[in-house]
C-alpha cells in the first residue's frame, strides 16, 4: 500500500514538474530584470505595478520549491518504507510468522482463514 502511494506521489511530482516547465528559469530571469530597472523603465516596457507583477512570478517559483519538498519527503518515505521493510524480511527469515493485512487487522497465518490467504 505504501509502495503504490509512492508511486502515486511520484506521477504527481514528475506531471508538477511538467506543468512547470521552463518558468522557475524564465522566473528568476523575470525578476532580476524587475529589481534591477526602475519604476519609469517598467512603465515604459507595460509593466504599472511592479509589486503585484514579483507576487505573480513568484508563483511559479513557490510551486518548484514545493514540489522538490515534496520530491525530498517522498525520497525519505520510500527509503523508511524499504528500510521496514528489510527489517521485517529478516524476522521472517529468522521464524517470525507470515503476517497478513485483512480487514485492516495484522493477523498470523495460523490465525488467518485459508480462503483469505489464497484469495
Amino acid at each position: 500500500m505504501q509502495k503504490e502511494l509512492i508511486e502515486k506521489v511520484i506521477e504527481v511530482i514528475v506531471q508538477g514538474r511538467e506543468n512547470l516547465g521552463e518558468m522557475p528559469t524564465k522566473a528568476s530571469n523575470i525578476m532580476k530584470f524587475l529589481k534591477s530597472k526602475s519604476k519609469y523603465e517598467l512603465e515604459e516596457v507595460g509593466i504599472n505595478d511592479r509589486t503585484s507583477t514579483i507576487l505573480e512570478v513568484k508563483k511559479s517559483l513557490t510551486k518548484r520549491n514545493l514540489i522538490d519538498q515534496l520530491e525530498e519527503r517522498c525520497e525519505t518515505l520510500a527509503l523508511q518504507v524499504n528500510r521496514f521493510k528489510n527489517k521485517i524480511e529478516a524476522l521472517i527469515e529468522k521464524g517470525l510468522p507470515s503476517i497478513y493485512v485483512i480487514n485492516e487487522k495484522l493477523i498470523t497465518q495460523e490465525d488467518c482463514p485459508e480462503d483469505e490467504i489464497s484469495g
